[in-house]
């Protein structure tokens, strides 16, 4: 009997803490997509950053382009390279908060979550001309019960990605391009790292010369590069 009580009690806490979640997430991420398509411009993102290396190179790289793009970094980096944080805000370029230590949602309880998200918005929070920033990239593109409620309560406007070229794992850009070239158009959202893409060797270079080739692309193809507010319009 009492086995049957914690089996029962464990199956509803997952329910509530990741399935729900879950449901909701495929929500907003259909109504991402259904805004994303009806846009104009291809938008840049990057996450897991700001590197030391890494980062310069991918704004040196923008402005040679005069792209804006929209960057996810992890608290615990902008903490650490306020310097970076600073150049990018300088060159036009939007935030979005990415948590402090980018852990997986469905492997974090309720506290680990909430102090993971909140520092990580708090980090970003003096970046921000208005002193909040209103968009959030859940880690892993997942969410649980408490960033769930965390997007609700601090309203929050989550953002998805339609094209994920997976520069974080793949080492060369004759890898990487194949997911990239045949891919852009309007409203395309492309997911890029400026951190963790020393996972794979020789990422960082391909991922540089990756998205000079998707610039150039979308300048051929007469499609402007827009930050993800500019996309969609948001305040």
């Amino acid at each position: 009997m009492w086995i049957e009580i914690i089996l029962s009690a464990i199956a509803i806490m997952a329910v509530l803490y990741i399935l729900f979640p879950w449901v909701v997430k495929l929500i907003l991420r259909k109504e991402f997509l259904r805004l994303a398509n009806k846009s104009s411009g291809v938008c840049l993102t990057f996450d897991d950053g700001p590197d030391p290396v890494f980062t310069p190179k991918v704004l040196d790289i923008l402005a040679k382009f005069n792209a804006r793009a929209t960057f996810f970094p992890i608290g615990k980096n902008v903490e650490r390279y306020p310097a970076l944080m600073k150049r990018i805000i300088e060159e036009g370029h939007e935030l979005g908060e990415h948590g402090y230590d980018h852990k997986h949602p469905w492997l974090t309880g309720p506290y680990g979550t909430w102090m993971d998200v909140w520092k990580g918005g708090r980090q970003l929070a003096a970046y921000a001309k208005n002193g909040a920033v209103n968009l959030f990239r859940p880690p892993y593109g997942k969410l649980n019960l408490v960033s769930m409620l965390y997007i609700y309560r601090k309203k929050k406007t989550t953002v998805f990605w339609n094209l994920d070229p997976k520069d974080y794992r793949l080492s060369s850009e004759n890898m990487l391009i194949p997911n990239i070239q045949n891919h852009i158009t309007n409203g395309t959202v492309i997911l890029f790292h400026d951190g963790r893409c020393n996972l794979a060797k020789g990422g960082r270079d391909a991922t540089l010369r990756a998205l000079a080739m998707v610039l150039e692309s979308a300048r051929n193809k007469g499609l402007e590069p827009v930050t993800i507010k500019e996309l969609y319009l948001i305040k």
